[in-house]
């Protein structure tokens, strides 16, 4: 079991941003599980790929 904040600083909330960008790049992982993975929804996980894609 892992176990999530239910806050993040912005220092934290970059660096997971940062370290889902890299799944994406090994694109190993199924969207659904990323999100699970993340805590995030369908639109975030939508909005941080084209983020990271434009980086």
């Amino acid at each position: 079991m892992t176990w999530h904040p239910t806050g993040l600083t912005r220092s934290q909330q970059q660096e997971r941003r940062q370290y889902f960008a890299t799944f994406l790049v090994k694109g190993e992982e199924h969207f659904r599980k990323i999100c699970s993975y993340y805590r995030i929804n369908k639109a975030t996980f939508y909005a941080w790929r084209k983020k990271a894609r434009q980086e």
